[in-house]
């Protein structure tokens, strides 16, 4: 039980890092890009 709690809390850091990286990632393309680059990755 208390394994699997562990596992959710890593998840949901994971989660939180994974979708922080992506945002980071959106902004430099879209300022690579342009706004198409950004809409693509909010789909």
């Amino acid at each position: 039980m208390f394994g699997s709690e562990i596992f959710h809390i890593l998840q949901l850091i994971s989660d939180y890092i994974f979708s922080g990286s992506l945002l980071r990632a959106g902004g430099y393309l879209k300022n690579r890009k342009g706004t198409s680059a950004m809409l693509k990755i909010e789909i």
